[in-house]
């Protein structure tokens, strides 16, 4: 799973960080899974249905849309139905980077809500 979560943050990073391509380690946080539900209205890690707050030292995170279509944008904008980064339901976001986890919003494409699974890491040398 490290191996797949490697490659995909070389290939689908939210946000350009030069550290995403740094060496090191990426180790999944114990206990840091969470389901979200994304609506009409756009929503973060910590403010969708299921969010928490982001896990200390978290360094990068996977996000699974498992249901509908989802747009996101991580520059502190809005994404809107039309506007946005567009994930389709089975695809994965890596997100990389304190501030693109923190900034990282999300709205569904539909009249119907999506689910994602999101997994958080930390970086270890």
């Amino acid at each position: 799973m490290l191996t797949a979560l490697a490659l995909l943050l070389t290939v689908a990073t939210a946000q350009a960080d030069p550290l995403c391509n740094a060496p090191g380690v990426l180790a999944p946080i114990p206990s840091s899974a969470r389901v979200l539900t994304v609506s009409s209205v756009a929503c973060t890690l910590v403010t969708c249905a299921g969010g928490a707050a982001i896990p200390a030292y978290a360094y990068a995170a996977l996000v699974s849309v498992e249901t509908a279509s989802i747009r996101y944008r991580d520059d502190t904008s809005s994404p809107t139905s039309a506007n946005g980064q567009l994930v389709g339901s089975g695809q994965s976001i890596a997100v990389c980077g304190p501030t693109a986890l923190a900034s990282l919003s999300m709205i569904r494409t539909t009249a119907t809500d999506a689910t994602a699974q999101v997994s958080f890491y930390v970086r270890q040398n």
